[in-house]
């Protein structure tokens, strides 16, 4: 069983893969699904690296066994905007992201 927070990528991604008798279990906020996870109503927890850290399991209530895979299901595409007003700071931003991409 696979909880995995409803209307993601992760979710649209996973109904494309999981095998048939693989019951993926939608869950509408964050919440919910830690405590599926909690209470063994998922095995798997599908999200962002942030949101299934083991720090941020642990501080839901979860101290049990845990593992991560490092396979990646969703590519998102990351951005960031900067406000109008702070030429500065947007010059910074954007020094950055040249940085990182070339």
């Amino acid at each position: 069983r696979i909880c995995v927070l409803q209307g993601t990528t992760h979710d649209d991604a996973l109904k494309a893969i999981v095998p048939p008798g693989v019951q993926l279990i939608p869950v509408a906020i964050q919440a919910q699904l830690y405590s599926n996870f909690q209470d063994e109503t998922c095995n798997i927890i599908v999200g962002d690296q942030y949101d299934i850290a083991q720090p941020i399991l642990q501080r839901q209530g979860y101290d049990g066994p845990y593992g991560v895979t490092n396979t990646s299901i969703a590519e998102e595409t990351i951005s960031m905007t900067t406000l109008s007003n702070d030429a500065v700071f947007s010059d910074y931003a954007n020094w950055v992201v040249e940085a990182l991409f070339t």
